[in-house]
């Protein structure tokens, strides 16, 4: 089932925020059990044929370019990690998000196809690294996963602005864009930012921590169709 390319922008965020979301496809059709929002026919401009990941690697250097500036060696395997296991489980995982494997002629591209196994470990991951950002926040829990985190510069006033949250400051559109672009850069088109940004001043949202929204918003945003699979 390629279950992430019929994923509308409010149901990866209430896959995120509810309590209990199944997603099925029926005849071509997406539905969303328990999230509360209606069925969405699938984005033509994301091809559920051909789409595939652009692969775990891939990954890593966008948010290194876009979001994250230490540590320089970042990856997303570090949220991946069993604590009560050996080291390397997030290794592991990792290849499960699309992998180059094999040599020469025979090196291939594998587990590429969007699956709902494969969209557990991405959300995993970056619910783990929308924590080491919201941890950033005064007053929050400092226990990161990944010690040393630091956000590239121009993101640092746009975070500590979502820190603020409820408060008016965190509400403005530029600051919610500028953390949009921030993670997505202009890989969707405007209308995902819309739809990403109603839900989030929604009344889902309205009380919420700063530390919940900033992880939440993180987590969603990268789970986006446009943002996770080849175009």
């Amino acid at each position: 089932m390629n279950a992430l390319t019929h994923l509308a922008p409010l149901a990866a965020v209430m896959l995120v925020a509810a309590t209990a979301c199944s997603s099925e496809t029926r005849n071509g059709q997406s539905t969303q059990a328990d999230a509360g929002v209606p069925p969405r026919k699938p984005d033509p401009g994301v091809d559920s044929k051909s789409a595939h990941y652009r692969g775990y690697v891939a990954m890593n250097e966008i948010l290194r370019s876009r979001l994250v500036a230490k540590p320089t060696s970042f990856t997303l395997s570090q949220y991946l990690e069993d604590p009560s296991s050996d080291a390397g489980t997030g290794l592991v995982l990792a290849k499960l998000l699309g992998d180059w494997s094999g040599d020469g002629s025979r090196n291939a591209f594998q587990n590429g196809d969007p699956n709902a196994m494969s969209l557990v470990i991405w959300r995993m991951a970056f619910t783990g690294l929308g924590k080491d950002v919201a941890s950033l926040c005064p007053g929050a829990s400092k226990l990161r996963t990944i010690p040393d985190f630091e956000l590239r510069s121009s993101l640092v006033p746009v975070v500590q602005s979502l820190c603020t949250w409820p408060q008016d400051q965190a509400r403005e559109d530029t600051v919610l864009r500028s953390f949009w672009q921030g993670l997505t850069g202009y890989d969707a088109p405007p209308k995902e930012y819309e739809a990403w940004r109603e839900e989030f001043l929604g009344p889902t949202f309205q009380n919420a921590t700063a530390e919940t929204l900033i992880t939440t918003m993180v987590t969603a945003a990268l789970l986006n169709p446009y943002v996770l699979l080849e175009q």
